[in-house]
């Protein structure tokens, strides 16, 4: 019998899953977060005791500070969708977010 030559769709490039959840991701349609188009570069003020608490879980994990960031971002957006996240926000001259 002849032997059977690998095609790329039979080896590592064949999706495994369709629409498969991502790994920690709240569960539900609506707790979902897309990951879906461009990656943009997004300024965000941080105080320098904020960066360094990120830089040292980043060291612990081995991984960068912006893969952290992105972490944390995709998982707080899953839990304020899936309804866990609560963003106290109160009114003065313009709508301010009570810092935890």
């Amino acid at each position: 019998m002849a032997k059977r030559t690998a095609r790329i769709d039979d080896s590592l490039f064949r999706r495994t899953e369709e629409d498969a959840p991502e790994r920690g991701a709240a569960r539900g349609s609506a707790a979902a977060v897309p990951a879906t188009g461009r990656t943009l570069s997004v300024g965000v003020g941080l105080k320098e005791s904020e960066v360094d608490m990120l830089d040292a879980i980043a060291g612990d994990l081995g991984i960068a500070r912006n893969a952290l960031l992105r972490y944390l971002v995709r998982y707080g957006l899953a839990q304020y969708r899936a309804g866990y996240l609560d963003v106290p926000v109160r009114r003065e001259e313009r709508y301010r977010i009570e810092m935890p």
